[in-house]
């Protein structure tokens, strides 16, 4: 993958564009990939997820994780609790660090096949 970005940098004007004319190899994309983005990432897709719910573009009332629905029992003319709220934001906590682990399950998935077909005899 990071060679395949490597060589995207070399070749495609945008993505020359966002590298700033630069033309790191594949190591370095690499090593930023494995060393710096793992720290970034769960942190930026939490805070992602938050920006999305606070503009209203998605909600997290209705979650389909294993094909279960799970629906909010609150309309709009029961009252919010201090308890209520905070449950809320520790099950949305729990719902982000789910969906980030499968998105990284898939993502090493695909990694390893691609490595792995790298590695077979032509």
């Amino acid at each position: 993958m990071s060679g395949e970005i490597a060589k995207l940098v070399e070749e495609n004007i945008p993505t020359m564009w966002l590298a700033a004319l630069q033309k790191p190899d594949y190591r370095t994309i690499n090593r930023f990939r494995t060393q710096q983005m793992e720290k970034l990432l769960p942190k930026l897709f939490e805070e992602m997820i938050h920006q999305l719910i606070e503009e209203k573009h998605i909600t997290m009332e209705n979650y389909f994780l294993d094909g279960t629905k799970i629906e909010a029992s609150a309309n709009k003319y029961s009252f919010v609790w201090k308890k209520a709220t905070t449950n809320f934001e520790a099950k949305l906590q729990e719902k982000i660090e789910e969906t980030y682990q499968q998105i990284q399950t898939i993502t090493n998935e695909k990694v390893m096949n691609c490595l792995l077909k790298m590695k077979r005899p032509l």
